[in-house]
């Protein structure tokens, strides 16, 4: 027989045992997955390994992701998806149930949150995401939404698990490079299956302030640079997986002091792999450093460089100013140096007519660009375009299967007209996106 203070302890522990209940997050993902590369997305796979290398995973909380490819042939509706999700977990299991909230899931997220509670979820619902910004009415876009991270959730949403708030609440931390768990060194990606197609990154954010881009809402336009030792472990795992391409996918690769040693880097580790960068123009113009030249021709690199427009109306329009002069330096120099480069341009910009769209393409045709590729405008929320979209004139348009915002009308274009820039951009480049 127990002694009488024996069962006090067992009835302390089991209070401490309630109190410190473990808590369980359900991820849920909406991505976009080409054919070759990993079935988690690196974004999700960053938050992943954030969460794995906490001290009290698995003392305070555990975490369980699921993945939905929308690029797959499925049907994108709020019922299926539930019924998936029964079909892999018990979801009343789980405290939390975090959603992704990007432009192309924007559409199914209410719906599926509906279902749920309906279906008798009683537990937290978090969102996070590039459409989750400090939108004055966010809590009116998603009024069954209890928790909202802006920004990126890899410093904050264990928080959001684990400690208890007055709902609805909006959750941002400033963040510093130990937020940032690498998901190759954390061992997120496994090292069985074999993939043509992998990311990475050195550093997060951007310095440049362009109208229409989704890092404008994220840490007052800082940069944070992951540490130089991830970044060289990573380079080291990367060789040993021996994939066709490693995109890295920092906005301006060439911003920083570290950026020429990882090129070394990648050099010494003789990584073949088609190692894909984004830059600018003035990195490469007349008043270039030509010991990026030399460290790009060592490896298999390929940039892409964001052009936009060349017309300086539609360009102070979007905040990004792209000078002529220093773009035809920047292609002569990198087509002498036999660097591999593509350059991107948008369609549906303030301004923009179909004889000035057709001209930006005549005009990097004619410099001598033969990897052009062209994106309709979409307006994320939270960045200034998305803001000042009545006062530009701008109208959106639900197209295609993933029912994306794009804007087809404007001022100084009809949707007729929109509709003829797709056209061009499929006869020339094969991307339509209708």
């Amino acid at each position: 027989m127990l002694h009488p203070h024996c069962y006090h302890i067992l009835s302390l522990n089991n209070y401490l045992h309630i109190f410190n209940k473990l808590r369980n997050l359900l991820i849920i993902s909406f991505d976009l997955i080409n054919e070759g590369e990993p079935e988690i997305s690196f974004s999700i796979a960053s938050i992943l390994a954030s969460l794995k290398s906490d001290y009290s995973y698995k003392k305070d909380f555990d975490f369980h992701h699921i993945s939905f490819n929308l690029l797959a042939n499925e049907d994108i509706n709020a019922d299926s998806y539930l019924e998936r999700i029964k079909q892999n977990v018990n979801y009343n299991d789980f405290d939390s149930i975090a959603l992704s909230v990007y432009v192309w899931s924007e559409s199914i997220i209410n719906s599926l949150i509906i279902k749920l509670k309906k279906d008798g979820y009683l537990g937290k619902i978090i969102l996070g995401g590039n459409q989750i910004t400090n939108d004055v009415f966010l809590e009116k876009i998603y009024p069954d939404c209890d928790i909202f991270i802006i920004g990126y959730a890899e410093g904050i949403i264990k928080k959001a698990v684990i400690e208890k708030y007055e709902y609805p609440i909006r959750l941002e931390v400033k963040h510093n490079m130990l937020d940032f768990k690498s998901p190759y060194i954390m061992g997120i990606y496994s090292n069985d299956l074999q993939y043509s197609n992998l990311r990475t990154e050195t550093k997060r954010g951007c310095l440049f302030n362009c109208d229409y881009c989704g890092h404008v809402d994220l840490q007052n336009k800082g940069i944070i640079h992951h540490s130089y030792n991830r970044v060289i472990e990573d380079i080291k795992i990367l060789k040993e997986l021996q994939v066709e391409r490693i995109n890295i996918i920092d906005p301006i690769f060439t911003l920083g002091n570290n950026f020429l040693n990882y090129l070394d880097e990648i050099y010494k580790n003789r990584i073949t792999s088609k190692i894909k960068l984004q830059s600018r123009f003035e990195f490469f113009s007349n008043n270039k450093n030509d010991e990026i030249f030399e460290k790009l021709k060592n490896i298999n690199s390929h940039i892409e460089f964001g052009v936009q427009t060349v017309f300086k109306k539609e360009a102070d329009a979007i905040g990004r100013h792209s000078v002529k002069k220093i773009i035809t330096e920047g292609v002569k120099n990198l087509t002498d140096a036999g660097i591999s480069f593509e350059v991107s341009i948008i369609y549906g910009l303030p301004f923009q007519t179909l004889y000035s769209f057709n001209e930006t393409i005549r005009f990097l045709e004619d410099i001598g660009c033969v990897n052009i590729k062209a994106f309709p405008l979409m307006l994320l929320r939270g960045t200034k375009m998305y803001i000042n979209k009545q006062k530009l004139g701008l109208k959106e348009k639900n197209i295609g299967k993933l029912q994306i915002p794009y804007v087809t009308e404007s001022f100084s274009f009809s949707e007729k007209e929109w509709i003829k820039m797709n056209e061009l951009v499929n006869l020339k480049f094969n991307q339509n996106v209708i």
